[in-house]
């Protein structure tokens, strides 16, 4: 009952949660909170710190890559290369480089990351230095720099393609055999014979030797791509750039370049005699990153490369704000941020995760406890209502009371809360049961039915009050359920004097008194007078508070139980003992005990009012304390007429006492397979009377003490009996004191 206790404080004793805060990182993973505070109400204070201390949540945020970066560990992202900034949104370019004077370039915009730039020189030009083609690398800038085109001179049109030709000289004494060789300059490839042989008729053997351009066929268009600049045929030293359509990345070298094909290459025919100098690139799909499940819900998809689809959804209890689907663009960022699954409010339920379901609210007069609610069986009733059989909240009523015989109903209702309250007849007072009575929320009423008991014989009622009084000592009634009116009564008075010659019980002489009489030389005997409560008697737990009524000759003593103890069943307001009860306590006359005192229930609610309830333990209370209560129990019996006799008030503070019950321990105790337990100890309080007769003056009784210490008779006087008696009593106390406690002693751990 605690544990809903607190939980039921938890829902109402704080704020609502806050909005989200912005995400600390825009991507790459980050924190977004949010807060509430205590709105403390009075019942819920004193709460022990648990639920209560979450005012803080954390959430992770945005933790999606986007444009192909990877993740990190510590958080934040990875650029791929061509890519820079905190989120890589920022693509790298190059500045154009512009062309060559007497050249040309060819290339593609925009100057991103990887593309080529190709140069070449106009008709009667050749390229001096630079480079044939040059890249943009990852810091925007070019490997490679822009050529110059110059002039051919008129020799080198003659000796195009003649690099190291071995020249003969024809001579008289040329001899027979002699060989030329032939090669070709870089770029070119010899057709025909490599050398020429002198024949013995004077001619050179072989055929017309010419040296033809190196070209290599194009590369293997990448899938999702395309080749930069795309031609027939590429020759000798020239390169060939690749770019990808955009939402794919190049996976592979960005460029190639024709080289004349070595001699462990294949032999491919009607080729130009090269080859590429690696592998054609490949285009891969853009990946957007894993958008993760919303919190409280889940998504439907597992490829995150463009231009695939994710599809969100939420659980039962939630439903969903943002996009329910999101695509990877092209630009490597999903085409919405992902969504958010927000509970249903308090008093509302979805029991299932359709996004075309709506938040539904509960019935009339009933609610959920938290937000988040999955079904309509969570709704629960309102205070004041419960289910039917059909699930229906009705109002709770509690069955009609009547008023018991010899007693009164004052008009009330039936409904939840109602308090319906019930008085006895004059001459009647209530004896057991309740005489207020609440409709509780399962239908039944507090407390149980009241009892009517007429005052007894020589007792009565006074007006407003709940007790039989006694009449005035040597008064009597002549009937039970006597009231007592606003013209006096019921009480007869007796001449208490008329007996014994006028004398009545007195010696000498007797006055009669109304209520009484009064004697000059001594006071009324009493035969019969009431046992005084102890410790014994005293609730455990708790205590009892009296008041001596020595007029009356009569006791009241109230039940009060300690802090944190309540009351195992309904109390009378005070027990009573006197003329009215035959001289025994009332509750021994209902052959009943005082009840003990129980821990609370529900701590903090009490059914009695506080004035029942000691401020601490009975054993520990101040001595202001102690007054308190007296002065409590005082008003009390002032309430009900006790301390009034004819107008005059009786009760005296110094007529009141406390009497404290024995208190329950606790031990800490572990079982043989390691568990703690409580084990509660009753406290056993022993008593040791030891009564020895006193020495009398006189040598006969000392010669027994003597005798029974054995102190020699020669050394017997009544002051040393006296003396080693009180010694010998003392040491009797002491040994029985060790005695039990060896019997009753705490077994050791």
């Amino acid at each position: 009952m605690e544990r809903i206790r607190i939980d039921f404080c938890y829902d109402r004793c704080v704020t609502e949660w806050s909005q989200w805060s912005s995400c600390s990182a825009e991507c790459g993973g980050g924190t977004r909170t949010r807060s509430r505070r205590i709105d403390e109400e009075d019942y819920c204070k004193g709460l022990p710190n648990t639920k209560r201390n979450e005012l803080l949540q954390s959430a992770p945020c945005n933790p999606v890559c986007e444009h192909g970066a990877t993740r990190l560990e510590q958080g934040g992202c990875l650029c791929p290369p061509g890519r820079t900034g905190t989120c890589c949104h920022t693509e790298i370019t190059c500045n154009y480089p512009g062309r060559p004077m007497n050249g040309d370039l060819e290339m593609m915009q925009p100057l991103v990351y990887g593309r080529i730039i190709s140069f070449s020189c106009d008709e009667g030009y050749v390229m001096t230095d630079g480079d044939i083609d040059i890249v943009c690398n990852g810091q925007g800038k070019w490997n490679g720099t822009k050529p110059t085109c110059t002039a051919k001179m008129v020799g080198q049109a003659i000796a195009m393609g003649m690099k190291s030709c071995t020249h003969v000289i024809l001579a008289t004494n040329l001899l027979v055999l002699q060989i030329i060789h032939y090669s070709c300059s870089e770029g070119y490839r010899l057709r025909g014979s490599s050398q020429s042989t002198c024949l013995s008729n004077g001619k050179w053997s072989g055929n017309t030797r010419e040296c033809d351009p190196i070209w290599c066929e194009p590369p293997i268009e990448p899938v999702n791509g395309k080749l930069l600049p795309p031609k027939s045929k590429y020759y000798y030293g020239q390169a060939v750039g690749f770019s990808c359509e955009p939402g794919f990345i190049m996976e592979g070298v960005q460029k190639l370049r024709c080289r004349e094909r070595g001699p462990d290459s294949p032999v491919v025919i009607g080729s130009g005699g090269g080859e590429w100098n690696g592998e054609a690139p490949t285009c891969t799909a853009v990946s957007c990153g894993d958008p993760g499940p919303p919190q409280n819900g889940a998504k439907d998809g597992s490829i995150f490369y463009f231009p695939h689809s994710v599809v969100f959804s939420c659980y039962a209890g939630y439903i969903l704000q943002g996009a329910s689907e999101v695509q990877c663009t092209e630009g490597g960022t999903w085409s919405a941020p992902p969504p958010a699954c927000i509970p249903c409010p308090k008093n509302t339920y979805k029991n299932n995760g359709r996004l075309d379901t709506e938040c539904l609210a509960c019935p009339p007069n009933s609610h959920t406890v938290t937000a988040a609610s999955t079904s309509q069986a969570q709704c629960l009733c309102d205070q004041g209502y419960r289910s039917d059989e059909n699930g229906v909240c009705r109002e709770v009523r509690c069955p009609i009371l009547s008023a018991v015989e010899h007693g009164n109903l004052a008009s009330c209702d039936n409904v939840m809360g109602s308090v319906c309250e019930m008085t006895c007849e004059d001459g009647y007072i209530l004896s057991s049961g309740s005489g207020k009575r609440q409709c509780l929320g399962d239908g039944s009423w507090s407390g149980s039915q009241p009892r009517c008991q007429p005052c007894g014989m020589n007792t009565y009622k006074e007006e407003g009050g709940n007790v039989c009084l006694p009449c005035p000592l040597h008064s009597h009634t002549n009937a039970v359920a006597q009231q007592k009116g606003d013209a006096g009564g019921p009480c007869e008075d007796v001449d208490e004097c008329a007996a014994n010659s006028g004398r009545g019980d007195c010696e000498d002489t007797c006055k009669n008194l109304d209520g009484g009489y009064e004697c000059s030389c001594t006071t009324v005997p009493v035969d019969k007078t009431c046992t005084n409560l102890t410790t014994d008697d005293a609730p455990e737990n708790g205590g009892l508070v009296c008041h001596w009524y020595r007029e009356q000759n009569s006791q009241y003593c109230s039940l009060r139980c300690n802090d944190g103890y309540e009351f195992f069943s309904g109390i009378n307001k005070y027990e009573t003992c006197g003329a009215t009860t035959g001289y025994e306590w009332s509750f021994e006359v209902r052959n009943e005990t005082i009840p003990d005192c129980y821990e609370e229930y529900f701590p903090g609610f009490r059914l009695e009012a506080d004035a029942f309830y000691f401020v601490r333990k009975c054993k520990d209370l101040t001595p202001s304390e102690q007054d308190d209560v007296k002065k409590t129990f005082a008003a009390v019996l002032d309430d009900n007429q006790v301390c009034k006799l004819r107008g005059t008030k009786l009760c005296n503070l110094d007529n009141f006492g406390i009497i404290c019950g024995n208190e329950t321990l606790r031990r800490r105790k572990r079982s043989t397979d390691g568990q703690e337990y409580d084990e509660e100890v009753s406290e056993v309080k022993i008593q040791l009377e030891v009564r020895g007769n006193k020495v009398l003056d006189s040598s006969t009784e000392a010669n027994r003490i003597c005798a029974l210490l054995r102190i020699p008779r020669s050394r017997c006087t009544v002051r040393i009996a006296t003396e080693a008696y009180k010694r010998y009593l003392k040491a009797a106390v002491m040994f029985s004191g060790n005695q039990l406690k060896s019997l009753f002693r705490r077994p050791e751990r």
